[in-house]
């Protein structure tokens, strides 16, 4: 090999060497920024207050290459309900791998019989950068629209608490009162919702003929009976028409411990709760006397009717 070809040679080997040097580089070089963004989320929804669960979708742009995470919080600024009360949700970090475009989350909307104005909630997506997140935040709307209800609900609550021995125990567990549908003359309607085993007791009023009926609680079992405690039971009554009014009372006239019952003694006595007057899907509660507690008027029902079933006093 002549000295020209040999320095010729040298020379290639350098360029070859410079050049795999540059790939090498090139190869090994950490991503510094990678710019992306939350590109669209989900229109927002007008949603009614029954309860259901609803997924929203999110997507990145294509300049996604790495793996991420998009959090979802709740925009308090702008969100007027209430989680617990009106929605559930919980805020969310959620992962998504490199070259993953697409996300999604998921909130409950629950029914509420409030007679309140409609209500919103925000959510806000950022992106997390640890290292890398979305540069932009999207939002998604969503308005609960108050309903009003055709129908009525009436609840019968005597929990409480008494002690005995030493011990605490709760009336509930030791004391069944059941709720009766009584027409203008005394007679028994054999509506026996609120004629159950149940604590609270709950009467759904719905597809009622019009007409004026008398509920009337009964002390089915007395589970303090003889043991001289001098307790009473004092129901608490909240009768709500969805989106028009929930209102409470407690009846004047008080079951105790002391009275006799149905299930050892074979008493029907009665005590008078209130009176309910139906026209259409208009409801009007009144006190005994005749004192107004509430008057609702029609709307569209968001309610299904339920069949009667329960005991009688002859059970």
């Amino acid at each position: 090999m002549t000295k020209i070809s040999y320095q010729y040679w040298l020379l290639g080997l350098c360029l070859i060497a410079l050049s795999a040097c540059g790939e090498d580089d090139t190869d090994v070089s950490e991503i510094t920024n990678v710019p992306f963004t939350i590109e669209s989320v989900d229109a927002g929804q007008e949603l009614s207050e029954k309860t259901q669960v609803y997924t929203v979708n999110f997507r990145l742009d294509e300049d996604q290459i790495v793996d991420t995470k998009v959090s979802v919080t709740i925009d308090a600024a702008n969100t007027t309900a209430t989680v617990g009360e009106d929605f559930n949700f919980t805020p969310v970090e959620i992962e998504i791998p490199a070259y993953v475009r697409d996300g999604s989350f998921q909130y409950e909307v629950l029914e509420d019989l409030d007679a309140e104005d409609s209500e919103t909630i925000t959510f806000a997506l950022n992106g997390v950068f640890d290292p890398f997140g979305a540069t932009n935040t999207q939002t998604h709307s969503v308005t609960i629209r108050d309903s009003v209800y055709t129908g009525m609900q009436m609840v019968f609550d005597w929990e409480g608490t008494f002690e005995f021995m030493d011990s605490e125990f709760t009336l509930c567990s030791n004391v069944d009162l059941d709720i009766y549908v009584l027409d203008g003359d005394g007679n028994d309607l054999g509506i026996y919702d609120a004629a159950s085993a149940n604590c609270p007791e709950v009467l759904p009023i719905e597809d009622w003929d019009d007409g004026e009926y008398f509920l009337a609680s009964n002390l089915y079992d007395n589970g303090l009976d003889s043991l001289f405690l001098f307790v009473d039971y004092p129901i608490t009554v909240t009768a709500v028409k969805g989106g028009v009014f929930k209102e409470t009372f407690v009846p004047e006239d008080i079951w105790t411990s002391e009275d006799e019952d149905f299930i050892h003694d074979d008493v029907t006595t009665f005590k008078e709760v209130a009176k309910v007057t139906v026209s259409g899907t208009t409801y009007t509660v009144e006190l005994p006397d005749g004192s107004l507690i509430a008057t609702g008027f029609a709307g569209n029902s968001n309610l299904p009717s339920k069949p009667h079933a329960g005991k009688s006093p002859s059970q």
